[in-house]
This record gives structure tokens, sequence and C-alpha cells, in this order.
């Protein structure tokens, strides 16, 4: 039976991430209903709960997802009928899965089911910010510039990810190739120079005692150490998958310096960005919120947006609630309050996502190349501690002669 990753916000208010085994996502949105909550989002995981079972299509990458419906889109602009733009996208598919997955969906349309409905009804690929997006175009004959406006804004939620991964992958590879050089020099290098040191029996300068205890220490207790930082580090990560252990973190992560004010423009930029296209697809205000603040992933920022949602059903407007929260910034709001009294909410939605999505991107431009000298010194000092720690007893040595 599949497996299926969900993210589902609460009756309180809570938005929270789970698994659970269905047999569709239909069950697995049933059963979420059935327990008070509502789905945000369900997609099937890459393992099964029987160990004989075989997936369909599991999901697809991002690339392949906007290039799918980049194709689309176009073949509908053409004037294509879906059906038919639907058996060309098969002909040239090479993934048998999605294609069967396609055939499914056109037969479901050749049926007379409509177009948002036949792909809702696998929301492990098509979401259902997807569905709805298909459900405004179909209401208005808009259908490809509906699919064009989701991929364009899949398109900035997934070019910001990745500006965010090549941010902090380079300070990781320096970091731990450091560590590991440092690591090396202390087992294998220093005590291979300082042994003919000890043997002379010449008292040996304060630095270098240090550097021998030090070598001797991570010597010795190589694989304790390891142990050590192994545990440390499972512990670490159950405790940031723990509700109340994401709760403690991301609420200790806005209060960083320059680091907090990043995770919350980002948090701000996806939040606007979904809610932009959200109510631009047909959705009611609340129902958008609530699906908007299940894609942020800080959890903290998330009760906060979910606080707004009851300021709204008590009758204060969205603009209010936000600033009552404190979760988003005085300009933002401002910008809210008039895109709520001019009635172009939507369009200042996506005008601010696209401002504090130009604040990601410099503020990581400017982190990165900070860090990178911060590091580069670090490393350097370490090395030069230890250079000067081998080298001053040769010197002292030298000076007795």
């Amino acid at each position: 039976m599949p497996v299926y990753k969900c993210t589902i916000t609460t009756s309180d208010g809570y938005a929270l991430s789970k698994t659970i085994v269905a047999d569709s996502v239909s069950a697995v949105k049933e059963r979420v209903a059935q327990e008070g909550n509502f789905l945000v989002e369900a997609r099937r995981s890459a393992g099964d709960s029987s160990f004989f079972s075989f997936s369909s299509v599991k999901t697809l990458k991002p690339k392949k997802f906007i290039s799918f419906n980049h194709e689309f889109s176009v073949l509908l602009r053409s004037g294509m009928p879906i059906v038919t733009a639907l058996d060309t996208l098969m002909h040239n598919e090479n993934n048998q899965r999605f294609q069967s997955l396609l055939n499914e969906i056109r037969t479901d349309i050749s049926n007379g089911e409509s177009l948002s409905s036949a792909f809702s009804k696998h929301e492990h690929i098509f979401s259902p910010m997807y569905a709805a997006a298909l459900k405004a175009g179909e209401s208005n004959g808009t259908v490809p510039q509906s699919i064009f406006k989701y991929i364009e804004y899949l398109k900035r939620a997934q070019s910001i990810k990745q500006k965010i991964k090549a941010a902090s992958i380079y300070p990781a590879i320096l970091t731990i190739a450091s560590l590991f050089v440092v690591t090396f020099l202390l087992i294998f290098v220093v005590p291979a120079i300082t042994s003919s040191f000890s043997d002379s029996g010449t008292e040996l300068p304060f630095i270098t005692q240090m550097l021998l205890t030090a070598s001797g220490f991570i010597k010795d207790k190589f694989l304790w150490i390891g142990l050590t930082l192994l545990i440390c580090w499972i512990l670490s990560r159950m405790f940031q998958k723990s509700e109340d252990g994401k709760k403690i973190l991301h609420k200790m992560v806005l209060h960083l310096p320059y680091t907090g004010n990043l995770v919350k423009a980002y948090a701000v930029s996806r939040f606007t960005s979904t809610l932009s296209s959200l109510l631009a697809s047909g959705f009611t205000l609340n129902s958008a919120i609530t699906t908007s603040a299940g894609l942020v992933s800080n959890q903290h920022i998330k009760s906060l947006i979910m606080d707004v949602v009851d300021e709204v059903e008590k009758g204060e407007s969205f603009s209010a609630g936000l600033k009552k929260s404190g979760v988003f910034p005085d300009l933002a709001v401002s910008m809210i309050v008039a895109g709520e009294q001019s009635g172009s909410l939507e369009e200042i939605l996506m005008e601010l996502a696209q401002l504090y999505e130009n604040d990601v991107e410099n503020g990581l431009t400017a982190m990165t190349s900070m860090i990178e000298p911060v590091l580069m010194i670090m490393m350097g000092f370490v090395i030069g501690f230890i250079v000067l720690a081998l080298y001053m007893p040769i010197f002292q040595m030298a000076g007795t002669i």
C-alpha cells in the first residue's frame, strides 16, 4: 500500500508533517478530514508499506514538472484540444509510468470529467494549488494562461531554493575540508615531527606542549570522539524532527543576527507569492492563507500566520491580523493595507514576493562573500598556530647551539 508524506493544518491552526499509509490521495484526504484537519499537500513517498508492492509514479522533479506544463500550455495556447495535446505529450514521453498516468487523465477527460478534476486525482504529482489554478482557468476560459502563471510561480520558488542551497554548499564544503586537514595534521603529522623534540630532552615551549596535548588526546580518543559526535548528531536530528524541537529551533533562528532577517524574508516571499497565486485561482482568503501557511518551513512563523486566520474569521481585516501577529515587517503590512483599500491585493502580494525574493538573493550573496574570508582567516589562524608550535622548538634549539 502506498505511503504518503503529508503537510496538514490542524483544526486549532497548527501545521505539521505526517506520514500516512493509504490506497490513494483521496483516501488520505478523507482520513485527514475525518480527523477534523485540512490536507495542504500529499506526496507519495519513495517507500511502500508492502515489500512486494511497486508504486506507479512517485513524484516528478521540479524541472520535469515545469517542462511538462510549459509544453502543455504551449499546445493549448496554439488552439489544440486538451485530449489531442495529452496524446502529443504521451507520444513524446519517455517515462512509461508518467505516460501511463497521463493516459489515465486523458481517459477521464474523454469520459466527461473536467481538466482540474482529472488532474486532482493524482495529488502526489499535481498539488491542490495546481488543480485550483486549472479550475480557475476553466471558469474563465484561460487554462493556458493559468498554467503559465503557475509554472512561473514554481520557477520563482525553485530559483530561490537553489540559491539558498548554493549559498550553503560552499561554506559547508570549506568547513568540512578544514576540519579534515586539521585532524590529519594533529593525528599523523604533528606526532611524527615532535617525536624528535621529545628525544632531545629539551624543554618545549608552552604552545608546543598545548599542541602535543591536543594531538595526543585526539589520537588516543579518536573513536570515542567520533562516537560522541555521531550520538550528538543523531540526538540533534531527533530533536529537530520533533514538533516541540522544531518550534524551539525555528524561533531561535529568527533571533540570530543577519540570518534571522534572511529566514523571515524568505518566509514572507514564499507566503505572499503562494497567497497571490491562490487568490488568483479563486481560493477564499481564509483557505488561501491556511494553504499558504502550510508551505512556510519555519514553524514559528507558520503558527503566527495561522493566528491571522483566527483574526480574519473574527471579522478583522487581513492586514490588521498581520500587524497584530508581528510576523510581517511594517513595510509589507503597509503595502497590504494599500492593496486591500484599492482592491488589488493579489498584485500587491506578488510585488511583495518579488521585493523580498530580491532581499533574500542580495542577502545570500552578501553572506556568502562574508563567510568565505571569515572561514579562510580561521583556517589560516589554526594552520599558523600549528606551524608556529612546530617551528618554535627548532628556533629554540638553534639558539642554544
